[in-house]
């Protein structure tokens, strides 16, 4: 226990117990301690446990937006000790997504972010060892889902998701951190003094939230939307107005 009275507890979740409404009321850890409390925070990433899992909120995909449901990922060693650092990510669009390219102090993060409805996972593969060149031979590719979208309402009951399970959407832009900034700048501007202000809380927070994922949706679709290519389906499909939303077409024209 520090001086604010926070106490750190590590341990298992195996159990979510829940109030007659519903609300959660504590979580069984594995080591047979339980954590009470009127308040949780969700942070357990995509699995959202507590929104998703025990409240039931619904995930809404946005896949019909954003065609991006892959993402092939190396590390990437430098060619040399003294070699520079990029000061920034830089992005490089391919025939069915973008490639990001990371500057770290040891490495480079290189991936690329594609839609299979476009391009294979062996395809996609070959195009950023391609990319990356000789300094990626015998480097291991790492393939991770994506999932584009985010929960139906962000705060339910006594449950407030705050990052990955809250929803995820492809990396274009370091929106997620955007996103868990926010989220805990609201809940310390306005932590609850009652739990009759809860739901109050829970109204303001799911629109000013739902204003923050259609915008940044929005944004992310802007990227492409803007493309004049034509040598590829994907860069084609992107700009069918069918694909974009009536706020986006609307800002446009």
């Amino acid at each position: 226990t520090g001086n604010l009275g926070v106490v750190h507890v590590v341990g298992d979740v195996t159990h979510v117990r829940q109030g007659e409404d519903g609300s959660v009321t504590a979580i069984d850890l594995a080591d047979g301690r339980r954590v009470e409390g009127e308040l949780f925070v969700d942070c357990t990433g995509f699995r959202s446990l507590l929104l998703g899992d025990t409240l039931g909120v619904p995930f809404l995909p946005k896949d019909d937006i954003l065609f991006a449901d892959n993402a092939v990922a190396m590390q990437v060693p430098y060619d040399r000790p003294d070699a520079p650092i990029a000061c920034h990510t830089i992005s490089t669009a391919q025939k069915g997504g973008w490639i990001w390219d990371i500057g770290l102090p040891t490495r480079r993060g290189v991936g690329y972010v594609y839609s299979s409805r476009y391009t294979s996972h062996e395809e996609a593969e070959a195009t950023l060892r391609a990319h990356i060149g000789r300094v990626g031979e015998g480097v291991a590719a790492r393939r991770i889902p994506i999932r584009a979208g985010h929960r139906e309402v962000f705060w339910k009951k006594n449950v407030v998701a705050v990052g990955l399970s809250a929803g995820f959407l492809e990396p274009l832009e370091a929106s997620a951190l955007m996103l868990v900034e926010t989220a805990a700048d609201f809940l310390t501007d306005r932590l609850p003094e009652t739990r009759s202000a809860l739901p109050v809380l829970a109204r303001q927070f799911n629109a000013a939230f739902r204003h923050h994922w259609d915008r940044i949706i929005e944004f992310l679709k802007l990227h492409y939307i803007l493309s004049r290519r034509t040598d590829s389906a994907f860069w084609i499909d992107n700009r069918d107005p069918g694909s974009i939303p009536d706020a986006l077409l609307d800002l446009m024209d």
